[in-house]
């Protein structure tokens, strides 16, 4: 299947599973069909814009977290107290890991995909 005089801007593929080449399906070569996701400009911006969401979103989590481990510090009950800390550090690693995957994420997508030629 060819897509011709298509209006699409950008060709999306997970950043994680898929490398940002350019893809074209054949029949009867044993390959397996990959999803491809069209979108134009304005799509392209609003999903940029729901990254940078996302990244907000983990950052407020973070700066939650962060008061809760101040506040484990001043427990009185010591056991209690690391209990807490050792969950909010959980926490506040897989909200660090979760924020620099979207960075990482918007950082490709608009370094990649932003002009049209790309």
């Amino acid at each position: 299947m060819k897509y011709q005089n298509f209006p699409a801007v950008n060709v999306l593929f997970h950043p994680n599973n898929e490398k940002n080449d350019l893809y074209t399906f054949h029949n009867d070569t044993g390959q397996p069909k990959k999803k491809v996701m069209f979108m134009g400009e304005v799509a392209f911006k609003a999903r940029c814009k729901a990254i940078k969401s996302a990244i907000w979103a983990k950052e407020l989590i973070l700066d939650h977290l962060m008061c809760c481990l101040t506040a484990a510090a001043k427990m009185e009950d010591k056991e209690e107290a690391t209990a807490e800390r050792k969950q909010v550090e959980s926490e506040i690693k897989k909200m660090k890991e979760a924020t620099l995957a979207f960075e990482t994420l918007l950082a490709d997508v608009t370094r990649d995909w932003t002009v049209e030629e790309n």
